[in-house]
């Protein structure tokens, strides 16, 4: 099923598999949250699946370095070909028992997102993108999104129900709204028709979006800056301006656009 995958790919998935099973039974095992905080437990976690991940690719691809959210803090230099990687994206889901979590890894050359792995352990979805040779889920191709499935869009954010910069969205576009966990996961509902659009006005980080943005290209997808420009994974780790992931072009100009009503209005 993954033969489009190379060996050192595959083996990739396979511990990033094993990983995310190994998460939930964390998770589920009482003794794990004995005598210490909610916030202590989200930092090991996060800090044991780092060194899992490194230890993994440094494993199977000891020249190129990792760059992980856990100590990009301490990386001002981007080399020309790196792993960028978070290793729980969504560690609240992760904390309290939902499945809005995920791994997720990217390949960076040039400064752009070349591989992305994103691994949803609790939904059971493992979505890959690699540039050029198309975005699957589960081993299956992820077929090109389309302008005419978009009669009833759906959008997509992390609360019970819309609000901020959404629900403003929702009362000049008709949108459907869902809601979910991380920003990664989010991005990757997009390519498997789970959701059309998703739309964030807050400060957010380039290793939230990388590995998704390879997915998302390779259904037709985009993913932009608020202001319709493109995503640059340069310059400073963190965005402050947010960003619009778009199953379609055309979708993103309409939310480009009443994003721009937004600003003529507030004049």
């Amino acid at each position: 099923m993954l033969d489009f995958l190379t060996d050192g790919e595959k083996e990739l998935v396979d511990s990033m598999t094993r990983l995310g099973h190994d998460l939930i039974a964390w998770r589920n095992d009482p003794s794990a949250r004995h005598s210490i905080s909610s916030h202590g437990l989200k930092l090991q976690a996060d800090r044991w699946a780092h060194e899992r991940l490194v230890d993994k690719l440094t494993q199977i691809w000891p020249h190129i370095p990792v760059i992980s959210e856990e100590d990009a803090s301490h990386c001002a230099h981007r080399p020309q070909q790196y792993w960028l990687i978070d290793p729980i994206d969504g560690t609240a889901s992760w904390l309290h028992g939902f499945d809005g979590f995920v791994t997720q890894v990217a390949l960076m050359e040039d400064g752009q997102p070349v591989a992305g792995f994103v691994n949803a352990p609790m939904r059971a979805n493992f979505y890959i993108g690699l540039a050029g040779r198309g975005a699957f889920l589960n081993g299956i191709r992820i077929p090109a999104r389309m302008e005419n499935e978009l009669h009833n869009p759906v959008i997509v954010d992390n609360t019970p129900e819309p609000h901020g910069i959404v629900e403003e969205l929702m009362r000049r576009i008709p949108l459907q709204y869902r809601e979910s966990g991380s920003l990664g996961l989010k991005c990757c509902m997009i390519s498997n028709r789970e959701a059309d659009l998703f739309v964030k006005d807050v400060l957010v980080r380039d290793w939230d979006l990388a590995p998704a943005f390879v997915i998302l290209n390779e259904i037709g997808g985009v993913l932009l800056q608020r202001d319709g420009s493109p995503y640059l994974f340069e310059g400073s780790w963190e965005k402050t301006q947010g960003f619009i992931a778009a199953a379609t072009p055309s979708l993103s100009r309409r939310i480009i656009d009443a994003l721009s009503s937004f600003s003529n209005s507030a004049i």
